[in-house]
């Protein structure tokens, strides 16, 4: 019976070592260093949810951004029709997966987190770093090609 129970614990031992530890240290992280060149050119978004809702409104989706080389940025309604508005421009930083936008007017700042990017889609979360403002976005968005 001694033995049947050294027997039952040397192999309870080798079944728990042999159980790895699973930190999913596989997964490949993205590769976030060409992030500042595939950004650059005109987005417009195919869906934007706030808080996981989808957002509603006749101009939700007619709004383009650009990201331009020498790191400035523009945003406003891609044909000025229904929707007009005059939009915004400013300063933006690419860091890792993170983008820091900072509005030339000074009023509102942004911090994108970087889900997808490669050359046709540009999907981030969006926080606008003043009170008031939706907690945050989900832009899906595509690369605007002449």
């Amino acid at each position: 019976m001694k033995n049947l129970k050294i027997i039952f614990f040397g192999i309870t031992l080798i079944l728990l070592s042999s159980c790895s530890n699973n930190d999913d240290s596989d997964e490949e992280t993205p590769d976030t260093s060409n992030y500042a060149e595939l950004i650059l050119g005109d987005w417009r978004p195919t869906s934007v949810l706030i808080d996981g809702e989808e957002e509603e409104g006749p101009c939700v989706l007619d709004w383009r951004f650009s990201y331009n080389n020498d790191g400035t940025y523009g945003s406003g309604p891609g044909d000025m029709g229904i929707c007009g508005g005059i939009g915004g421009t400013g300063l933006y930083e690419v860091s890792g997966n993170k983008v820091f936008l900072n509005s030339a007017m000074g009023d509102i700042d942004f911090e994108y987190t970087i889900q997808t990017l490669n050359e046709n889609t540009f999907i981030y979360e969006e926080r606008i770093l003043e009170e008031g403002f939706p907690d945050l976005r989900l832009f899906t968005c595509e690369k605007i090609v002449d």
